[in-house]
C-alpha cells in the first residue's frame, strides 16, 4: 500500500476543511511503515485532534513519544496542538529549528497551509522577515 498516495489526498480533503474524510482516508493508507514515520505521524495526530477523535490522538500521540531521539520529535507534538488551537508549542519550535540553523525546515513549517495560523504570532512575523533573503 502506498501511505504517500493516500496521505496526499487526504491533505487536500484537510486543505478544504474536510477533516472526517480526510482522516478516514489517511488510516485507510496506514502500513506499519507508515506508523514509523514522524511526517506521516504528525498529519494523523492533526486530523485526528481536527476530528476530536480522543482514541486515534491518543495512539498517534504515544507512537510520536516512541520517536523521543528524532530532532523533529517535538516539533511534531506542536502540530498536534496547534490543531487544538495552541501555537505556543509550534511558535518554540520555528524559534529553535530557526536558531539552530534548519531554515529548509522552518521554511516548510510557515509554509503549511495548515499551519498558517501561526504566521500570525508576533515572534514568528520575525523569523518570517529574516528568512525573506533565504526564501524568495
Amino acid at each position: 500500500r502506498n501511505h504517500g498516495a493516500a496521505a496526499y489526498r487526504a491533505y487536500s480533503y484537510a486543505l478544504e476543511g474536510k477533516y472526517p474524510q480526510a482522516l478516514a482516508l489517511l488510516r485507510k493508507g496506514e502500513s506499519p511503515e507508515s506508523l514509523k514515520n514522524l511526517t506521516f505521524l504528525s498529519q494523523r495526530g492533526y486530523l485526528a485532534a481536527r476530528c476530536n477523535d480522543k482514541q486515534v490522538l491518543d495512539d498517534t500521540l504515544n507512537r510520536i513519544v516512541a520517536h523521543k531521539d528524532h530532532p523533529n520529535y517535538t516539533a511534531e507534538r506542536a502540530i498536534i496542538a496547534s490543531a487544538q488551537g495552541d501555537f505556543d508549542l509550534l511558535v518554540e519550535e520555528i524559534e529553535r529549528h530557526y536558531l539552530n540553523g534548519h531554515i529548509a525546515y522552518v521554511h516548510s513549517l510557515i509554509s503549511n497551509p495548515f499551519l498558517a495560523p501561526v504566521l500570525k504570532e508576533p515572534r514568528v512575523q520575525v523569523i518570517v522577515k529574516k528568512m525573506r533573503p533565504y526564501t524568495e
